[in-house]
């Protein structure tokens, strides 16, 4: 898992237009081919570049029996990252918060990376820590050789992962639909597409990692619809600014596992009656937004603490944090949501 995100880290770090592709819209008189042909040779010319970047989920999950008023379970999630990356030599760091909310329980979670790659080009060293509701996880060490991770994307070195396209990771066959809007300034490119189109990317990073694709992972992937669009300078040809969002997903394939799931915590007191019990996820938001700017970056300083740290082996300490304060809330969560159904259930017999 740690593996799988430093490969994205790494490519998003570098990659100017995370989601860069050629498609030609003929209906336009400038075309979607000929603005990227534009945004690479630009890129070629960066030597640093800041990312500041905005995640958002806004979800439900609604709960109803026969004889009782549906109740709702809302689910937040928002996060702000704050990336810097210089090219040559490739530097990067990274600092973010998350904010997790499950039925008024909040977590909070800061995270600081920095990623260095050696001046012989072979490997990759990450530092990383996690602050989790107060609790520090100390900084992790890892290093990774450079060549595993650009395999992944099937490149063989920075420059070509910098100029990577989405077209590349896409299965033969399948070709992108690019719509391009003139500004005043700028050219707004955007498409549509299944995030199941990325599969080959996905299966080659967990292969990587030693891993393979669940079940529940892979229904997951074929239900997320994305929208994508990003905007290009007119004067300078880089991108300034990204939106993705995945609100045309139909989840509807996880409320059967999600009412089991409920079920079973709701009835481990032995006096909840859950057998009719209907669970269905509802996705109001699930959004990434971006800015870029470039050539602003002059240093990138790793802690000297981090540099202290002793290089460990690839271990999902920070997930393990983050994933077993999620697991609070979630209990946290299941126990209000008995406590209303039970509730809910009384008042209809009365």
């Amino acid at each position: 898992m740690k593996k799988k995100l430093l490969a994205t880290v790494l490519a998003f770090s570098v990659c100017s237009v995370p989601f860069g592709a050629y498609a030609e819209d003929a209906s336009a008189d400038v075309t979607a081919e000929s603005l990227m042909e534009a945004e690479q040779e630009a890129v070629a010319n960066v030597s640093s570049m800041s990312l500041g970047m905005s995640m958002n989920m806004d979800a439900a999950m609604e709960i109803s029996s026969d004889g009782a008023a549906a109740s709702s379970l809302g689910i937040a999630m928002t996060g702000d990252f704050d990336v810097k990356t210089i090219l040559d030599p490739m530097q990067m760091e990274m600092t973010g918060t998350y904010n997790v909310s499950v039925m008024g329980q909040t977590i909070a979670m800061d995270m600081d990376m920095y990623m260095l790659v050696s001046e012989d080009g072979s490997t990759v060293d990450t530092y990383a820590k996690a602050v989790v509701g107060g609790d520090d996880s100390g900084w992790e060490h890892q290093q990774t050789s450079l060549t595993e991770i650009l395999d992944t994307f099937g490149v063989s070195s920075l420059d070509d992962l910098k100029t990577l396209d989405m077209q590349d990771v896409l299965p033969d066959g399948v070709e992108l639909d690019w719509d391009v809007t003139e500004n005043s300034d700028s050219y707004t490119l955007s498409t549509a597409l299944m995030f199941s189109q990325f599969m080959p990317l996905v299966e080659a990073s967990l292969e990587s990692a030693g891993e393979s694709m669940d079940s529940i992972v892979e229904a997951l992937m074929d239900s997320l619809g994305m929208n994508l669009s990003y905007t290009l300078d007119k004067e300078s040809s880089l991108p300034v600014t990204m939106h993705m969002d995945f609100n045309n997903s139909d989840l509807s394939i996880f409320d059967g596992l999600i009412t089991s799931i409920m079920a079973e915590s709701m009835t481990t007191d032995g006096e909840t009656d859950s057998s009719d019990m209907q669970c269905r996820l509802i996705l109001n938001d699930l959004s990434i937004d971006a800015a870029y700017t470039y050539d602003d970056v002059t240093e990138i300083t790793v802690p000297a603490d981090a540099l202290a740290t002793e290089i460990t082996d690839p271990s999902e300490e920070l997930q393990d944090v983050l994933d077993e304060a999620i697991e609070d809330s979630s209990e946290a969560a299941s126990e209000d949501a008995a406590e209303d159904t039970a509730e809910a259930e009384s008042e209809t017999e009365a």
